[in-house]
């Protein structure tokens, strides 16, 4: 069984990460204790294997429902 794995430019990582804490941090505190910073970081994930880049559409992409 052969598993794919996807790599990222290390600025792009770095863009990643920012994005999901700026997005951790955009939601309110009760939004917070009800959501999964492991979903928000999926959802960056899936959205930058797909190629996007931008910053602001990664971070709306995080905190879609």
């Amino acid at each position: 069984m052969s598993e794919e794995r996807e790599f990222f430019e290390p600025e792009t990582i770095n863009l990643m990460r920012a994005a999901l804490e700026e997005a951790w941090a955009q939601l309110e505190h009760e939004v917070q204790q009800r959501t999964s910073k492991v979903a928000l970081a999926k959802r960056i994930l899936r959205a930058a294997s797909s190629g996007e880049r931008d910053p602001a559409r990664l971070r709306a992409v995080a905190v879609e429902k």
